[in-house]
């Protein structure tokens, strides 16, 4: 088994965020065969992705694992994404990840509207997703999909036409409640635990206001509250 990690950099990666792509190169190393194609300065993220197929093809990988610059990749989130996407027959399996910007929610599109989402572990059924923690069956996407595998669309950016293909060609895309991958703004990486904090904050500012701002006054805050719990 050879497995492509394509991180797509369009700017600088985060030292944290850096550290926890080393660990998963290292887990991804001792189950398989690894390969890392360069994809540093392609814009915009559709052309990286595809540089980062590409070169993924060229390489005969089965699988490619994209890790984004600016989201933290939990220990474990290959082994438990692989054995999930082997053992429900998907194509495509996600990490849970949040938005970085406001609101604060998931980048799920989940079939079952019904269905609540919770850190379980277990698999919910997919109609869409980021990218930006995803194993991708590499063999199925060249037999269903035509190139280009990944274009720009003006609502939903690369990643959801891309998914809205594999569902329309059968294939199956799963959101893994188990592997939670923290987005970063600034300083505190997003996750499904601070979401409800970063929303209930923001919506007390002045939403018509410098966003970026507001950004890091919210992150500055949590981050310190933080730390004063830690000390205590």
């Amino acid at each position: 088994m050879r497995v492509a990690l394509g991180v797509p950099i369009l700017g600088m990666m985060h030292g944290t965020v850096a550290y926890t792509h080393m660990g998963l190169a290292a887990e991804i190393a001792k189950q398989a065969e690894l390969f890392i194609p360069e994809a540093e300065g392609y814009t915009p993220y559709s052309r990286a992705r595809n540089v980062i197929f590409d070169r993924a093809i060229r390489h005969d990988c089965d699988y490619v694992f994209f890790a984004d610059a600016d989201n933290l990749m939990p220990i474990g989130a290959f082994g438990a994404m692989l054995r999930m996407l082997q053992a429900e027959e998907a194509q495509l399996v996600t990490g849970y990840a949040i938005k970085r910007q406001p609101p604060w929610d998931t980048v799920w599109t989940v079939v079952d509207e019904a269905r609540a989402v919770e850190a379980d572990g277990l698999p919910v059924e997919l109609a869409g997703c980021g990218l930006a923690c995803a194993l991708v069956d590499l063999r199925w996407i060249q037999d269903h999909l035509k190139e280009p595998y990944f274009y720009m669309d003006a609502e939903t950016n690369e990643d959801y036409p891309f998914c809205c293909r594999i569902r329309e060609e059968g294939g199956r895309i799963l959101g893994h409640t188990g592997v939670i991958s923290g987005h970063m703004p600034d300083l505190l990486p997003i996750t499904p635990a601070n979401a409800a904090e970063y929303t209930a904050l923001w919506e007390k500012h002045n939403k018509n206001s410098c966003m970026r701002v507001h950004e890091r006054e919210l992150t500055h805050d949590i981050t310190s509250r933080a730390a004063l719990t830690l000390l205590d």
